[in-house]
């Protein structure tokens, strides 16, 4: 993971400007990581803990595509800390059987591409990247039937999970920086993100 993260800040560091730079902290200890498993009754994925020891985290700008940033140890604890507290306030509302809001929400709707479970919210997600709260990429600890323990997906606020984005948070990183540094990205100083380049087809 050392070697994705030195691959990154190379990019920036040549091709965006200094106020947009990613500024990443330093690395996490095991111990550090060891209480948030704890915390959150999870384990992480050989692949995330590394990437946790190399660094816990960034600033909030727009590293990865669709302007995710990486989440600290501290930033995970609290986003899973709101989306329990919304998990328990719909199912008052399910209790409650409030069909008012509960037909009004889309949120019920649950149809993710690929073995992800069909849940809105579970402990086994691990967000590691945010692109604001309740929009995550996350590393999946109990995949359904077909998934592949530690896959990446990406779960959203208003419908929940969404797709698998690749087998691994090293496989999506590794697949990212290669498509910076092949010229698929550039980054856009109005929205302070990086963005896919649309390449005109061929006739």
């Amino acid at each position: 993971m050392w070697q994705l993260w030195d691959r990154i800040t190379a990019w920036y560091s040549a091709n965006v400007a200094p106020e947009y730079r990613i500024q990443l902290n330093p690395g996490a200890t095991t111990a550090q990581i060891q209480q948030v498993e704890n915390d959150l009754a999870v384990t992480f994925p050989a692949d995330v803990r590394e990437s946790y020891l190399c660094h816990d985290g960034s600033n909030e700008v727009g590293i990865f595509t669709g302007g995710s940033y990486y989440l600290s140890l501290a930033g995970i604890v609290h986003e899973c800390s709101l989306m329990k507290e919304m998990m328990a306030d719909l199912q008052g509302h399910i209790d409650r059987g409030d069909l008012e809001y509960l037909e009004s929400w889309d949120g019920l709707d649950l149809q993710p591409r690929g073995p992800v479970r069909p849940v809105w919210w579970t402990s086994s997600w691990i967000p590691i990247l945010c692109l604001q709260s309740g929009h995550y990429l996350c590393a999946d600890t109990d995949p359904d039937e077909g998934g592949t323990v530690g896959q990446f997906i990406e779960r959203r606020t208003d419908i929940g999970p969404v797709r698998v984005l690749g087998t691994s948070f090293r496989e999506f990183f590794a697949k990212f920086v290669s498509g910076l540094e092949a010229g698929d990205y550039k980054f856009d100083t109005v929205e302070g993100q990086v963005r896919k380049i649309r390449k005109k087809r061929r006739n």
